[in-house]
């Protein structure tokens, strides 16, 4: 937190009902790289799953579950 606060990235606020909590707020350009790295992400997971169909994705999904749920 102190990192992201010297980067100017987040403010923390003394909570006003309890002084031991600090509340977190981003500024305005982590929220503008927040979206910027949302939209690249969306964008490397559109063209990722290129030619893929949502049957396909499903398929993957149940198996991942399956051998996630084998190593619990």
């Amino acid at each position: 937190m102190d990192n992201l606060e010297k980067l100017k990235l987040v403010t923390r606020v003394p909570s006003k009902e309890d002084r031991r909590i600090n509340l977190i707020y981003l500024s305005a350009e982590a929220e503008q790289l927040q979206e910027q790295t949302m939209n690249l992400a969306n964008q490397t997971l559109n063209e990722a799953l290129a030619g893929v169909t949502n049957g396909q994705i499903e398929i993957a999904k149940e198996v991942l579950q399956m051998v996630y749920d084998n190593l619990k």
